[in-house]
């Protein structure tokens, strides 16, 4: 499974992502070269995480992360994004070492819950008794233009997303984080 249940010779239309797509066809190029001539066809497991919580820690990147969502994806809109908390990500990337054979030969693409902007504003208002932290709108808009892998990044979550399935990957782990979860943690953190 792949970002849209696409195989992984579609996710290089993923521009953000391209230099870690190249890695990917390459790396499954050499173990194709390197095991055709062999009986035992060598394991892979490529785990692709969506956006991450932890984009949204204090500090200017979170801000900046946080108000690029605000102006790309606008409240009225309501447009979920698929968010996944690193640890979550260790989590799976354990899961595959200690079970190798149940992993083999998988790209997944995780994601732990799927909110949008206004959810994850009244989330940290309810948690945290503020909105999320934002800057200031055309600071966010210069990010975007100025880094193009950010301002890319933000076209792919308003004009395709990513199509993780959640519910599928709950039931491989009951304990992901949900993002009310995550922002809770953080202010047990603080």
């Amino acid at each position: 499974m792949g970002i849209r249940g696409q195989d992984l010779s579609t996710w290089g239309r993923l521009k953000h992502n391209f230099q870690s797509w190249s890695i990917e066809e390459h790396m499954l190029e050499k173990i194709k070269a390197a095991t055709s001539s062999t009986a035992d066809q060598m394991k892979w497991t490529i785990l692709r995480p969506v956006a991450f919580m932890d984009n949204l820690q204090p500090g200017l990147l979170g801000k900046l992360f946080a108000s690029a969502w605000k102006v790309t994806l606008p409240p009225p809109q309501n447009q979920k994004v698929q968010f996944i908390a690193t640890e979550d990500v260790g989590w799976f990337a354990a899961q595959a070492f200690l079970k190798p054979e149940e992993y083999a030969d998988r790209a997944l693409s995780l994601a732990g819950d799927e909110i949008s902007y206004a959810e994850a504003d009244e989330t940290f208002k309810a948690k945290l008794g503020y909105s999320m932290p934002l800057t200031f709108g055309p600071l966010a808009r210069l990010g975007l233009w100025a880094s193009r892998d950010f301002g890319t990044m933000f076209d792919f979550f308003r004009e395709e997303g990513f199509g993780a399935d959640i519910e599928g990957l709950r039931r491989m782990n009951p304990g992901m984080m949900r993002f009310a979860e995550w922002v809770e943690k953080k202010r047990r953190s603080s």
